[in-house]
């Protein structure tokens, strides 16, 4: 009966002990997750941002190669300045250009 009763409390211990190890295993699994999901958050931040500077250096080197874009451009600059909107790479101007 004794023994019978030390092998229980011997298999509780197994399983208490085999619980936390089981814990411990999830809560690294975890941090591993949450290391991996910071980097992928980092690597995305970097990429955006290398992007976004490296299409604003094109866009104010005046290196844009968008047709549309130079002409719309161009009619903003002129009217920025006071000026009228005709524009030279269509050769009319800006407001007019649908009658």
């Amino acid at each position: 009966m004794e023994a019978v009763a030390g092998v229980r409390a011997l298999k509780h211990m197994d399983d208490k002990r085999s619980e936390t190890e089981e814990m411990k295993m999830k809560g690294k699994q975890e941090k591993r997750q949450f290391v991996a999901m910071c980097f992928a958050l980092c690597a995305c931040l970097a990429f955006t941002a290398y992007s976004l500077w490296l299409q604003m250096r094109r866009y104010v080197q005046l290196g844009a190669y968008a047709f549309d874009l130079g002409i719309y451009q161009q009619a903003v600059w002129l009217m920025s300045q006071g000026k009228t909107p005709f524009v030279t790479v269509r050769g009319m101007n800006i407001l007019g250009d649908h009658f």
